[in-house]
């Protein structure tokens, strides 16, 4: 159920295939029947079109999170970025703090699809978000521009209505890179 929670193409294509039917059944039959059943799908389709806009699952939540964290980096806002860190993670705190200032960030996202793992089996369900990170920059000292491309897992909490970042791993050392410009 969550499956069309998440993605309104199998309404879609469900619906399409029954009005399709009841279209048949009508040209055929010229039934009124048939136009009530062409209009119960068309109805219910559009409800199912709603539904799925509507509900919003913990996975929707987590990938909501992710573009707004890098939204708030591509505007270059450390204080936005860290106030969706969680306050115990001291290591992203000081990657933040070190590694943004250096940079002026014009581009930042997420290439292809974001994969999110829930394990809600807690008072504070986790998240685990993995997807390649592309950034555009250009180094506040050197003036140097380039881009950067890494793989990136996020690690995230339910924290009341939010999602907090706990940890991250890259394949990537970033400040090592950082260091070489």
């Amino acid at each position: 159920m969550q499956y069309f929670a998440e993605n309104a193409t199998p309404v879609w294509v469900l619906g399409a295939i029954l009005l399709t039917m009841t279209g048949i059944a009508y040209v055929h039959t010229r039934r009124g029947a048939a136009l009530g059943a062409m209009l119960a799908v068309a109805v219910l389709t559009g409800l199912g079109l709603l539904a799925e806009r509507l509900i919003v699952t913990p996975r929707e939540e987590v990938q909501a999170t992710l573009l707004t964290l890098l939204d708030r980096a591509e505007a270059n806002d450390l204080p936005g970025v860290l106030a969706m860190v969680d306050t115990n993670s001291a290591s992203i705190y000081a990657d933040a703090e070190a590694l943004m200032p250096k940079f002026l960030i014009h581009k930042a996202g997420a290439n292809g699809e974001i994969e999110v793992l829930i394990d809600a089996d807690q008072p504070n369900p986790e998240a685990t978000a993995t997807f390649k990170f592309a950034v555009n920059v250009t180094h506040r000292q050197s003036g140097v521009k380039a881009p950067y491309f890494d793989d990136v897992t996020l690690m995230l909490r339910k924290r009341g209505d939010d999602w907090v970042i706990t940890d991250y791993s890259a394949t990537k050392n970033w400040r090592a890179d950082a260091a070489r410009l």
